[in-house]
């Protein structure tokens, strides 16, 4: 009798919290986790490719889910969106500079706060500093 091998779920220290409320369409390929306990491994919620419903929104709302979680091998990409959104937000002529600077502040405080939930790497600092930097 044989028994057929699962595919390996990357250690806890391997994933990178984000914010639910980052989490849209641009980001589509990214694996997103979700940890049921605290001390728990993350089992994976939504596969590359399958978008995050308003409904899948609704109901982590609802259960105080914060943050899902994505493999560090995928972070990149994850940074490279918010970059982009970053920059977007800022140079969008069509936004009062008042509703602009909220929407940089909040983009910016998610970030940090993503920051704060994974463990401190120089890149890490460094990628924060150069946002802040840019938006100073």
């Amino acid at each position: 009798m044989s028994v057929e091998a699962k595919p390996e779920t990357p250690r806890l220290e391997r994933f990178i919290p984000v914010s639910v409320d980052t989490i849209s369409d641009d980001l589509a390929q990214l694996d997103l986790y979700l940890k049921h306990h605290w001390e728990d491994e993350p089992t994976l919620y939504r596969p590359a490719g399958v978008n995050l419903t308003d409904d899948d929104r609704a109901r982590l709302a609802h259960q105080r889910i914060e943050f899902l979680y994505i493999p560090s091998t995928q972070h990149q990409i994850y940074r490279r969106v918010m970059d982009r959104r970053l920059e977007e937000l800022f140079e969008d002529a069509d936004l009062r500079e008042a509703a602009r600077a909220r929407a940089v502040r909040s983009t910016c405080a998610r970030m940090i706060e993503e920051l704060l939930h994974e463990p401190v790497t120089e890149e890490s600092v460094e990628h924060v500093s150069s946002m802040a930097g840019r938006f100073a």
